[in-house]
């Protein structure tokens, strides 16, 4: 069981709490890697519970790395998604590190199975999270590299998760 109960956030506040905890801990998104994104996110996520959660899939987290279009930029891009469903509508908050594709096609990055989606703040699902994207040899592989970029964007999305 987690220690603390979470503060309380409404889903559209996200953004700018991620960013608030940013300052706090003195990090930028400029000089932003794998391993401070991954601490930074899980504990965003069981820190800050979202009012309004639909108690079934209604606050989550998903990972994902794709080769993405992004203004005519096309970067190899690891996310780290928290997924929210209020009242029926769905909202993430994606905080995203972006790689040069040609540098990382040369290194020939393997492929990456995301871990399924959690739902759960519990301490032990969270670490057990953490140990899974730790081990995989992606992360290990771009932990290695510096990203270009990193973002944060938070969006309204259509459908449900689960």
């Amino acid at each position: 069981m987690a220690s603390e109960l979470p503060s309380m956030i409404d889903e559209s506040e996200s953004e700018g709490v991620l960013r608030k905890i940013l300052r706090r801990r003195q990090l930028t998104l400029a000089r932003m890697q794998m391993e401070t994104a991954l601490t930074t996110f899980l504990d965003f996520y069981k820190d800050y519970a979202v009012k309004d959660a639909e108690p079934l899939n209604g606050d989550g987290i998903a990972l994902n790395l794709d080769i993405v279009n992004r203004n005519g930029y096309t970067p190899l891009e690891f996310s780290f998604f928290r997924l929210f469903q209020c009242k029926g509508q769905g909202s993430r908050i994606r905080l995203s590190l972006h790689y040069d594709a040609m540098l990382v096609h040369r290194r020939q990055v393997p492929p990456f199975a995301p871990p399924p989606y959690l739902w759960s703040r519990e301490e032990a699902d969270l670490i057990n999270l953490a140990q899974r994207v730790r081990a995989s040899p992606t992360f290990e592989m771009l932990s290695s590299i510096s990203p270009k970029s990193a973002h944060i964007r938070y969006e309204r999305i259509w459908g449900t998760f689960g």
